[in-house]
């Protein structure tokens, strides 16, 4: 595990630690964090480690593509390989 001092946005200067912080103050996903801390909101590659630091945390995480779309990479795979049926 990550230690709380390690940077995890770079472009804005956030540690694990502000993001841990995040969490017990009631923030609860992506965009919640995003908006709290200001990580991931310039280059965005420390997104990934959003989702794995708030998966840590005990926050289970929406496998969906995007709030418009319920299915998940690996479902829709399933659904365009299955072909029509």
């Amino acid at each position: 595990a990550l230690p709380a001092a390690a940077q995890i946005c770079s472009c804005n200067n956030v540690t694990k630690g502000d993001l841990t912080d995040a969490i017990a103050c009631g923030c609860t996903d992506v965009p919640a964090l995003k908006s709290c801390t200001k990580a991931g909101t310039s280059f965005g590659s420390c997104v990934p480690l959003l989702k794995q630091i708030l998966e840590a945390e005990g926050v289970e995480q929406s496998k969906a593509l995007c709030e418009h779309f319920s299915h998940s990479r690996a479902e829709l795979f399933e659904i365009i390989s299955a072909g029509p049926s």
